[in-house]
């Protein structure tokens, strides 16, 4: 017994290894800076602790191991859901998800490792800059997390800083300027000053300047309508993950699926991605008839724009490229493909088939859409669609909105 505990013991006793756990932690308590939390200070808390331990730290690895450790906890905490969807429902072992999800931290910390190690070294030599040198690299980071092997900007640091309202909302007028790596820019570069210069009155003026900023250029009105509001009606139906794919209940998710159809009154009306694990030509032409039944009930006196409404259902579909994940009418006239897929949920890096063994969820690879057809106008408004993981990708939103489309 006493042999067993001697390493692990003998660990323990040593400080670096506390202060790699300490880091985890750090990283890990960060995450309330995300929603439904929202204290993005925290995270530049953390940050800032982190740049004074850089600026402290003897050798480049120490630099890199305190970034990289702190990402890991950072990313396990906000990633620890997939954990459980890997094990509820993709049928790995509970101890194999939890391993996966701490695989794919692994990966993402070690963008901020780098950057670590990088700003360590840089300010071994340029000392007078050492707020922006952190702001650079780990922008850079999050740039290249976000679009290296399909992309991962999962968690990136200026989305905690999106606030509709109230005393956090500081940073919300320099979205439409910069977006959110600028935000992430101006995070990281504030968070360097407070952990280098705390006590400096220059540290706390840029401080308060770069948030009254903020907020006064949130009260400017950045973009104006191109026509009147379009009312639009989201169906959720609520099926368990466990049971969309079990056909003995397709029936009865079907007949909860009309039923809040026939509710819905919005000129457009959305159901929830792949709501029928269907594809769209199999579609029976039955439930297509009664689908079209149910979503007449709308057009009634109280429907707005009763004469062009829209029912889009979400459903596989195939052509000669392969499978997609796809957003279509009800007559099948006008579709859109998923461009921005999820890796392991809809289709298997390269190298990586040995891993989707162990899932237990029926799917096969799907291909990505190539473009975004316009769905059609409303009142001189164009719209174009984007489908759940995509609206983590802000080059597909911006690329539709400056074709003219709302998404």
């Amino acid at each position: 017994m006493n042999r067993s505990f001697a390493i692990p013991a003998a660990l323990l006793h040593r400080p670096w290894v506390l202060w790699l756990v300490c880091w985890s932690v750090g990283g890990g308590v960060a995450l309330f800076s995300f929603a439904p939390f929202g204290w993005w200070p925290l995270l530049m808390v953390g940050l800032a602790w982190l740049f004074r331990t850089l600026a402290r730290a003897a050798y480049l690895r120490d630099a890199a191991a305190a970034s990289g450790f702190f990402a890991h906890g950072y990313f396990t905490v906000g990633l620890s859901w997939l954990a459980v969807a890997l094990a509820r429902y993709g049928g790995l072992p509970w101890g194999v998800a939890a391993v996966a999800v701490a695989l794919l931290a692994a990966y993402l910390a070690l963008w901020w490792a780098i950057a670590g190690g990088i700003t360590h070294w840089l300010w071994r030599r340029l000392g007078t800059v050492r707020a922006l040198v952190p702001a650079a690299l780990w922008t850079l980071a999050e740039w290249g997390r976000g679009g290296l092997l399909t992309g991962f900007p999962w968690l990136m640091p200026g989305f905690a800083a999106a606030h509709d309202a109230g005393p956090l909302a500081l940073f919300n007028g320099w979205f439409p300027i910069v977006g959110a790596l600028g935000v992430t820019f101006l995070m990281v570069a504030l968070a360097a000053a407070w952990g280098n210069a705390p006590r400096r009155l220059q540290t706390w003026g840029i401080t308060f300047g770069v948030c009254v900023a903020g907020w006064g250029l949130g009260q400017i009105a950045w973009s104006e309508p191109a026509a009147p509001p379009v009312t639009v009606s989201v169906i959720q139906t609520v099926v368990a993950q466990d049971e969309k794919w079990d056909t003995r209940r397709w029936q009865t998710h079907f007949t909860e699926l009309t039923r809040k159809v026939a509710r819905a009154k919005g000129a457009v009306v959305v159901t929830p991605e792949t709501v029928l694990p269907l594809f769209e030509s199999d579609l029976p032409q039955t439930w297509r008839a009664a689908l079209a039944a149910a979503f007449a009930q709308g057009n009634d006196a109280h429907a707005p724009d009763a004469s062009n409404r829209t029912l889009l259902l979400g459903l596989f579909r195939r052509d000669a490229t392969g499978i997609h994940n796809a957003l279509t009418t009800l007559d099948g006239r006008w579709h859109y493909d998923k461009r921005q897929l999820v890796p392991f949920g809809e289709f298997v890096p390269p190298g990586f088939h040995w891993f989707v063994r162990w899932l237990a969820i029926p799917f096969a690879d799907q291909v990505p859409g190539v473009a975004n057809p316009s769905l059609g106008a409303w009142q001189r408004a164009h719209w174009a669609a984007n489908i759940c993981y995509e609206s983590a990708f802000a080059r597909w939103v911006v690329r539709d909105v400056r074709r003219g489309h709302r998404s």
